[in-house]
């Protein structure tokens, strides 16, 4: 499985703003000894393989927050922020959670490439399923 580099870009803004540029390229570099694919520019189109980004966010948990994984709940957190205030604020503006939830799946084929997500609902409750 991949995942596509727009979850990078995330990751790379949050890092960046947190712990600074020069920090964010050196943990690039220390990576990129055993994936080459840190040491070249990454788009949002990139496919990264996920043992290697799951890789840069742990090597991130380790070295500047000093192996608190409740960091990831922040970057969740914040990364729902930045779609929830750009990309899909028109759902939120006019409070559609119903078509919000219509178009998760291309959320999810934004960021993967394999797996399917699938929403349903009952007693006015979206229910979300990732199959493979």
């Amino acid at each position: 499985m991949n995942v596509k580099g727009v979850a990078f870009l995330a990751r790379k803004q949050f890092l960046e703003t947190h712990i600074g540029t020069s920090q964010f390229e050196s943990l690039l570099q220390e990576l990129a000894k055993t994936c080459p694919l840190f040491g070249h520019p990454i788009l949002p189109s990139t496919l990264i393989p996920a043992d290697a980004f799951l890789a840069l966010n742990e090597a991130a948990v380790e070295r500047f927050f000093n192996g608190d994984q409740q960091i990831y709940w922040t970057w969740g957190e914040k990364a729902a922020e930045y779609a929830l205030t750009n990309s899909y604020k028109v759902f939120i503006k006019g409070r559609d959670w119903k078509g919000f939830t219509l178009v998760m799946h291309r959320i999810w084929n934004m960021y993967f490439d394999r797996g399917e997500l699938k929403t349903d609902y009952r007693d006015e409750c979206a229910h979300i399923h990732i199959h493979g």
